[in-house]
């Protein structure tokens, strides 16, 4: 999918920025190459499962050692 110099100017005005000509034509051109490398991100073959261990309901994630300390647990500060 390609942007356009449209594309670029309705999403500045919509986030309600002024943008010059050559900032326009820069911000069109990455936005172009984030698009093209999602592109190829989206042609890769991955695995539909995940590669760690998944949990259910009636499980429980093991726990670490640093977890059952009684300050891990206690209230963080009143920030003001």
């Amino acid at each position: 999918m390609k942007i356009t110099r449209e594309d670029v100017i309705r999403v500045a005005d919509l986030a309600y920025l002024e943008l010059s000509e050559s900032e326009l034509e820069t911000y069109r051109a990455q936005i172009d190459e984030i698009l093209e490398y999602i592109g190829k991100l989206n042609e890769l073959d991955t695995p539909t499962s995940l590669p760690w261990p998944r949990f259910s309901a009636t499980t429980k994630p093991p726990t670490s050692p640093s977890a059952k300390t009684p300050t891990s647990r206690a209230p963080s500060p009143p920030t003001y």
